[in-house]
């Protein structure tokens, strides 16, 4: 099955972030330290963790709807949402910045 992340080589897993990061404008760093994938909105830099041969199919696909979900914030319609508030300087671990990410999350 093209879906189960086992059949993909750690190359083509890491070009799937690449792909995917870069059409929404970030720039992809992997990490053995992240929990869930994560986006510095200065830098425009998705942090993602590194994926593993050990993961069953469920934990990859997982992995995969955590990426495309995170870069779905910067894709054109959303991206707008994003911007807006960090052209406001909003403090997105605040409570008003954990709403606003709610809100691009049903947007998105």
């Amino acid at each position: 099955m093209a879906s189960r992340l086992e059949v993909m080589d750690t190359h083509a897993a890491r070009a799937f972030v690449r792909t995917v990061a870069g059409e929404a404008g970030l720039n992809p760093t992997f990490s053995e330290d992240t929990v869930q994938p994560c986006t510095n909105p200065k830098t425009k830099q998705i942090i993602v963790t590194k994926p593993q041969w050990s993961w069953t199919p469920e934990q990859a696909a997982v992995w995969r709807g955590e990426i495309l979900h995170e870069a779905g914030h910067w894709f054109k319609g959303n991206k707008d949402v994003m911007q807006f508030f960090l052209d406001k300087n909003t403090d997105m671990a605040s409570l008003y910045g954990t709403l606003a990410n709610l809100f691009a999350d049903w947007v998105n």
